[in-house]
């Protein structure tokens, strides 16, 4: 069973580290919305109505990604607390006998 024990060591420390990323790239991409509102009071002209079409629409795909991330975080959480779960209910099963 250690090898087991190592394997949900392994998702909780992965998960916490990808967390930690969405986090980052959740601020990052603010910072970018922020920055797209100063250019916006500054750039004049036909060049940039195309320029924040583009970039909105890697803001979409990115909100996405980090949408989905999110999604399979909690899903790791999840079956590190059900692998959590039966793991204790084995080990108690076996004190019984």
């Amino acid at each position: 069973m250690a090898e087991y024990k190592l394997g949900i060591t392994c998702i909780q420390t992965m998960t916490e580290d990808v967390n930690e990323q969405i986090h980052l790239l959740s601020r990052k991409v603010l910072e970018l919305h922020q920055a797209m509102d100063r250019l916006q009071a500054e750039w004049e002209g036909e060049g940039y109505a195309t320029f924040v079409s583009e970039v909105e629409k890697d803001m979409r795909r990115l909100e996405r990604l980090l949408s989905n991330l999110k999604i399979i975080c909690q899903y790791e959480k999840n079956a590190e607390r059900e692998y959590t779960s039966c793991e204790k209910k084995v080990a108690n099963y076996v004190n019984e006998l």
